[in-house]
């Protein structure tokens, strides 16, 4: 499995810088309509339609809906849908954890209704990012994310002794948690040293802290995933990534992280 997974991730980090660096904006948004349809897909596996005329229904009509609806959730509109996704995702795992896995999202329509609008405003962030800001700084976004994720993974085996969310992700510790917002910060602040090196050193200091705290915030679209994924009693949210199980469990902190990013660096840029 060691193999498959290296050679998937290798794959997949070129695709991402490739596409963040040389796609055109016409490009960059036919790829991400594309993981759109994927993970429209999964979230239809984890809310267990099983029938296959559902499960493409409800992955046709959202992603027309996606198509049609991203050019115009933008200022307001946007931080307002954005708010009421992210209240809701945390709620679920609230929930659950604190009914020790008794309640979770029970009602397949809220399911699928909170799947679709959280892979909406994923969506409407990667376009934005992508058209209005530098490629460089869309690429930090997501790799503070993916240093997150694997500095709170070798923590949590180093050093885990405190559940973070027993009945939710019972491998995630609070030490994995802290260990891995370290390793983000210090990404952040070593690559915006370079990014923007002319801005004064609190202000680069307060970037890194803000991008680490959304980076914090993003476990919680890794575990909102486990819920669903626990309540569907399945492993992966599917097979397309060898090595790795579907796309859901590759993006699932991403998508908290990147609406939240997109709405820092509208403010930053006001």
């Amino acid at each position: 499995m060691l193999i498959p997974r290296i050679l998937t991730a290798l794959v997949l980090v070129f695709i991402v810088v490739g596409g963040v660096f040389y796609a055109s904006d016409s490009v960059w948004s036919s790829g991400v309509f594309v993981l759109a349809v994927l993970a429209l897909w999964e979230w239809a596996k984890l809310a267990e339609c099983r029938a296959l005329w559902l499960k493409i229904l409800f992955t046709a009509v959202s992603a027309v809906l996606i198509y049609l609806l991203s050019p115009f959730i933008n200022g307001y509109a946007y931080l307002l849908v954005t708010i009421v996704v992210m209240l809701a995702v945390l709620s679920v795992v609230v929930r659950y954890q604190r009914t020790q896995g008794r309640v979770g999202l029970n009602s397949r329509p809220l399911m699928l209704l909170l799947s679709f609008a959280l892979t909406l405003v994923f969506i409407v962030a990667l376009l934005a990012l992508h058209s209005s800001v530098a490629p460089a700084i869309l690429l930090l976004s997501m790799a503070i994310v993916w240093a997150m994720d694997t500095g709170a993974y070798f923590s949590g085996r180093a050093f885990g002794k405190r559940k973070l969310a027993s009945y939710v992700s019972p491998g995630k510790s609070w030490e994995g948690v802290w260990g891995g917002a370290l390793s983000a910060f210090i990404l952040s602040y070593a690559v915006l040293s370079f990014v923007l090196s002319d801005t004064p050193f609190t202000e680069r200091v307060w970037i890194s802290v803000a991008l680490t705290l959304i980076a914090l915030l993003s476990v919680f679209g890794d575990l909102f995933e486990s819920v669903l994924k626990r309540q569907a009693d399945i492993k992966d949210s599917g097979s397309i990534l060898p090595g790795h199980g579907g796309v859901l469990d590759r993006i699932d902190s991403l998508l908290v992280a990147m609406p939240l990013t997109y709405l820092l660096w509208s403010v930053y840029t006001v």
